[in-house]
């Protein structure tokens, strides 16, 4: 459609009309390149922000585990193996303890029998069983009723062997006994009330530790020694076995330590990278806010130890050295302190997490951050897509309007040229 139009009388020249319609259409690209260059700046700005929290990734996961830890889980023995096993946390006290188990927890469990547990019982009705109610059809088998109670959420658990039933409470202990309630009769067709049903009644555990007896419903005992999960799995018999608690591996400890300077050290080379000449986030709020972070462990202290007690130093770049000799005497004249120094909610690396959360957590600063900028560029790009939209129709009515100047032109010009002709023909005549 669009050309070059030869109009007479302009000196030969011509109009482009196809380098109108560009100019025109370059005129409404243009009007999105303020939206355009921010959003390249965004994307950018995003993208730091990004990889700033993925570079400091490792060292934030560290502290968090740090902060929920005591120390180095302590070792556990037993002067006779198979009847108790324990293990025991940091926060374990170290010792020795006697312990008798006198009787197990175990659960309700209701034994019946069928001549065949897949023959329909032909019953319509409901069972109740503690205090849930199960619907049961005529064309259901024992196997199919077995089945539903699983499924209820009724705390029981149905199985069979050949076509001996078994019903046995979720949980073990005296407060586990399971309630029936069958007033359709089902429950005693099956077997599971009556004469005929066999009967194991729940029990607690009883054991004595230091000569204190202990009653639980459950095996697993966790709330009777700080910071010890006791595993009672046979009686005893009437005589006491002897548990010995010791502390952790002092190696371990070191070694975490360790393991803290040199992620703390990393983390420092990082934070350089984006804050120094031309760092993309210098003079950001989140990385002001890691430098504070970082630079809290200088004075930190507790029960009267700090980072330099245990052979931690900070050189005047910021640096974290560790004298290796100096922390394994400390944790060998109290490895307890300075398991409380480092661990824990209110530990060194526990009061770290907490600062580091407010940088790097749901709430912190580079996530608020980011949601800003993905807010604004979700606005940029609506913003270019209405103008996208309005271009569109802008383009149809530019074209349109050349497309016509071409015809105008082009009808025109046909007319100029008869006139030239005529006026070239009477010229002639005269001549």
């Amino acid at each position: 459609m669009a050309g070059s139009i030869s109009i007479w009388g302009l000196g030969g020249g011509t109009i482009d009309t196809q380098n109108l319609i560009d100019l025109e259409l370059y005129a409404l690209e243009m009007k999105k390149l303020p939206f355009t260059s921010r959003q390249t700046s965004l994307t950018a700005l995003q993208k730091s922000y990004q990889n700033f929290k993925s570079a400091l990734q490792e060292f934030t996961d560290m502290l968090s585990s740090y902060s929920l830890s005591s120390g180095t889980d302590k070792s556990t023995t037993y002067s006779t193996n198979g009847y108790v096993t324990a293990s025991a946390t940091s926060s374990a006290i170290s010792g020795s303890y006697s312990i008798e188990v006198t009787q197990l927890a175990t659960r309700h469990q209701l034994q019946a029998e069928l001549s065949d547990v897949s023959e329909p019982l032909k019953q319509d009705g409901k069972i109740v069983i503690n205090d849930i109610e199960i619907e049961v059809t005529s064309d259901m088998s024992a196997s199919d009723i077995l089945r539903k109670i699983n499924n209820a959420g009724a705390g029981v658990n149905t199985y069979s062997i050949n076509n001996t039933m078994f019903m046995v409470s979720d949980m073990p202990g005296s407060d586990s006994t399971i309630e029936l309630d069958d007033s359709d009769g089902i429950l005693e067709s099956l077997g599971f009330k009556g004469e005929t049903v066999t009967e194991t009644k729940p029990q607690d555990a009883i054991f004595i530790i230091n000569g204190v007896e202990v009653t639980r419903q459950s095996n697993t005992v966790t709330d009777v020694l700080p910071g010890v999960t006791l595993e009672l799995t046979k009686e005893t018999e009437g005589k006491a076995i002897e548990l010995v608690i010791e502390n952790g591996s002092a190696e371990e400890l070191f070694n975490q330590v360790s393991e803290f300077v040199e992620a703390y050290n990393n983390a420092r080379s990082t934070l350089s990278s984006f804050i120094g000449d031309g760092g993309a986030l210098s003079g950001k709020a989140a990385t002001r806010s890691l430098q504070s972070v970082l630079s809290s462990m200088f004075n930190f202290e507790r029960n009267g130890i700090y980072n330099f007690t245990i052979g931690m130093s900070v050189d005047k770049d910021g640096i974290l050295s560790l004298d290796e000799d100096l922390l394994k005497e400390a944790i060998a004249n109290n490895q307890n302190a300075v398991e409380d120094y480092f661990f824990g909610i209110g530990g060194l690396t526990g009061t770290m997490n907490l600062q580091m959360n407010k940088v790097f957590g749901a709430s912190g600063v580079v996530t608020t951050e980011l949601d800003g900028i993905s807010t604004q560029l979700a606005d940029i790009e609506k913003k270019l897509e209405n103008i996208d939209s309005q271009n569109a129709i802008l383009e149809e009515t530019i074209i349109e309007r050349y497309a016509s100047f071409e015809m105008r032109m082009g009808s025109l010009n046909a007319q100029l040229q008869l006139m030239q002709s005529l006026i070239e023909g009477l010229n002639n005549k005269d001549s």
